[in-house]
C-alpha cells in the first residue's frame, strides 16, 4: 500500500462485524501511516464475530451522535 501519511479514516461498526473485516484493513491503513478511528453507534467497545463465535471488542474511538454532521 502507498504511503498515506495524514490521511484519516472511520471505520463504521456495530457489534457482530466479522473480526478480520476490520482488523486487517486497520491494520493495512495504520502500517500506511493512516489515522483509523473506529465509530460506532455503541459507546465503549463493540464485539466481533469469528466465523461462528464471538470473538475480540475493539475500542470505539468516537460514538455517533443525534446531530448531523457538516
Amino acid at each position: 500500500m502507498a504511503n498515506l501519511n495524514g490521511q484519516k479514516v472511520a471505520l463504521l461498526t456495530e457489534d457482530g462485524f466479522e473480526e478480520v473485516d476490520l482488523t486487517s484493513p486497520k491494520k493495512a491503513l495504520e502500517a500506511a501511516g493512516v489515522t483509523v478511528d473506529v465509530v460506532s453507534p455503541k459507546a465503549g467497545r463493540v464485539k466481533a464475530w469469528d466465523h461462528d463465535h464471538w470473538s475480540i471488542e475493539v475500542t470505539v474511538d468516537k460514538q455517533l451522535g443525534g446531530k448531523i454532521l457538516r
